[in-house]
């Protein structure tokens, strides 16, 4: 049991809880009495960037110190035509101490060298580097898209993206254009991030801390799982809930989250449906109404609303957890509206059955910070520029399974876009019916995505965005090449080390070798709260190649929670899930709850934490070698 909290400490605690209140009403104090910041508009062929020092008036009272590109936040929107060659030179002013860079143009399709590497092609203080965009895919102009570019520093990527390295980046094409869709000024790219603010209206964010001999760091906030750094005040395009005057008609909105860690739930004040019409790599197939929007950090929706019944009448845009987040002042003047959504938009590419498969794994890795805690990783291993965990061949397509952990986590892969196949065994919803670059994994969820490797050899990464996530581990590489690594993939060795402590989870195992049983649990319907006679629905699945022999269901404390029974599971074969129902006889306070399955030489744990009775996480992967706790 922790020692007693000492008086003082507590009073600290809440001091400073009510000082970052009392921060957050301040900067909210007239809400939407700050007008929207469309940022400038870059176009043409070659285009230069400084990226420097600038203190900007985002909260009242003092300005903000930030790194910018261009001098603003966002930094300038890059609006060029598919299929023409763009250079942009991006020239480093930032203080010594800010240290190297490099731009990542986020869903680009481009050579090794103009990615945006993490740890190479980078830009030192005090130079610049060109970067060459060409636009182009398989042969042809790339597909219109909203795009965005950003540092991606090794290690630093949150740290610099969170002082204000971020702007939109749009790639309009002859099919975009000839659809009747907002365009011109009712076509508005929005920006939403979360930052904290300290008393001198100054950004709040951990100091990276130093490890190992080759001047590496990692963000100096908690360990991992609790290392996403989430704000507290809501920026919509650099102002804390600004206001957009519109007119009676349709508006193109573009929803980027380019926040660090947060996930947002968005939705209008009056219920209206939005009309989504693209995700972040183009047109969706057909239109999708939608009375809420969840993106996760890089995620993007283009989406159609129609203020036309909201005349001389005020709309919010809403958020589920930092509320609202800006207002659309409908006008009063009635006027003709020229655009309409067509029920057809573009097809999606055919990208053929896989020529082969691979897994990954999201979760803690087994290497240790030195600070304590430990690492994210993919398959159980931390970012290795040096070794690629996938090689595949130039022309193929792959089908790749993804399988979450205990926090939400948003894979991107550099350099390609996918289609999503399944989540979870059932096909996605109807907006994801498009191309993606940057997919929602929920805790526990198991995401199959479908990639075709076209026009470059190289080296590329595949990462989550939560980017301390990516700082601290959960980033890997692919090098494409002609002839590709000629075999399935080598799983991991089998993990031995112990859980670091109760409240890590650690990653799921890898897929078991043919011939093995390998179970899991997961929640069917996570509750939302535990009390006496509650009744948990879960899920039991044989994810191996073998059938599972009958399956037991205990718990490990049964005086505990006095669970009324064990329950037997039938035999199940291999693919084969079988949902069940437990019921609690009585709740201890302060306890953790832990399941086992076991089928002859199979075994699966599944753990939650409680606090005061509720869950502290609604869902979770189930380890297969250990009982994984969720973090208190």
């Amino acid at each position: 049991m922790p020692p007693p909290v000492p008086r003082l400490a507590r009073r600290c605690a809440l001091l400073g809880a009510l000082c970052a209140l009392l921060q957050t009403a301040a900067a909210n104090a007239a809400p939407f009495d700050t007008p929207l910041t469309i940022p400038p508009v870059l176009t043409g062929t070659d285009i230069t960037i400084p990226i420097e020092e600038a203190d900007l008036p985002i909260l009242s009272g003092a300005p903000t110190h930030m790194w910018t590109f261009g001098g603003s936040f966002p930094g300038p929107t890059i609006r060029v035509p598919a299929g023409q060659t763009t250079h942009v030179t991006f020239q480093n002013q930032l203080p010594q101490s800010a240290g190297s860079l490099t731009i990542h143009n986020h869903g680009a399709h481009v050579a090794e060298s103009e990615d945006g590497q993490p740890d190479g092609f980078l830009i030192p203080p005090g130079e610049s580097r060109t970067y060459t965009y060409p636009l182009t895919e398989n042969g042809g102009p790339e597909r219109a898209a909203f795009q965005w570019y950003h540092d991606h520093r090794l290690d630093v990527t949150g740290r610099n993206v969170y002082n204000g390295l971020a702007g939109m980046f749009i790639i309009d094409d002859a099919d975009d254009s000839a659809l009747p869709l907002p365009k011109g000024d009712f076509d508005v790219p929005l920006m939403v991030v979360d930052r904290t603010f300290d008393s001198s209206n100054q950004l709040s964010y951990p100091t990276p801390v130093p490890y190992g001999t080759l001047g590496r760091t990692y963000p100096g906030g908690p360990a991992p799982p609790s290392d996403a750094v989430q704000g507290t005040t809501l920026l919509v395009n650099g102002a804390v809930q600004p206001h957009l005057d519109v007119q009676p008609r349709r508006y193109r909105i573009r929803l980027l989250n380019a926040s660090n860690g947060s996930t947002y739930t968005f939705s209008l004040s009056n219920g209206q449906a939005m009309t989504q019409i693209a995700t972040e790599s183009g047109l969706l197939p057909a239109p999708v109404d939608r009375t809420s929007i969840t993106l996760g950090p890089a995620e993007r929706a283009e989406v159609v609303v129609d203020f036309a019944d909201d005349i001389n009448s005020n709309v919010v845009l809403k958020t589920d957890t930092l509320g609202d987040a800006m207002q659309f002042r409908v006008s009063p003047t009635a006027v003709t509206d020229p655009s309409s959504v067509p029920s057809s938009l573009r097809a999606t590419p055919d990208f053929g059955a896989p020529d082969r498969t691979r897994s990954f794994n999201l979760g803690l890795s087994e290497v240790q910070r030195s600070g304590g805690g430990f690492f994210w990783g993919i398959n159980g291993k931390p970012y290795d520029g040096s070794t690629p965990l996938a090689g595949p061949k130039l022309g193929t397509t792959e089908l790749w399974t993804i399988t979450g952990g205990a926090r939400i986590h948003t894979l991107h892969v550099h350099g390609n876009d996918f289609e999503v196949v399944s989540r979870d065994g059932q096909a996605p919803p109807a907006w994801e019916a498009g191309l993606k670059e940057t997919v929602l994994i929920h805790p526990g969820e198991t995401v199959q995505i479908l990639i075709r490797f076209t026009d470059y050899t190289g080296s590329f990464v595949f990462h989550c965005h939560v980017l301390e996530h990516e700082d601290n581990g959960m980033m890997a590489r692919y090098a494409t090449s002609l002839t590709g690594d000629g075999g399935d993939q080598q799983q991991p060795p089998p993990d031995t080390t112990p859980p670091p402590t109760t409240t890590d989870q650690t990653s799921p195992p890898p897929p078991p070798p043919a011939g093995k049983a390998v179970l899991s649990l997961r929640w069917a319907s996570p509750p939302k709260r535990l009390a006496r006679h509650a009744r948990l629905r879960l899920v039991a699945h044989n994810s191996g190649t073998a059938t599972a022999a009958a399956a037991a269901i205990r718990m490990r404390a049964p005086k505990a929670f006095g669970l009324k029974h064990t329950l037997a599971l039938p035999a199940l074969g291999a693919g084969a899930s079988k949902t069940f129902t437990l019921s609690v006889a009585r709740l201890p306070k302060g306890r953790s709850l832990e399941l086992l399955a076991t089928a002859g030489s199979a075994r699966a744990q599944l753990g939650y934490r409680l606090r005061r009775g509720r869950f502290v996480r609604g869902a979770v992967a189930a380890g297969a070698r250990w009982f994984c706790p969720l973090a208190a």
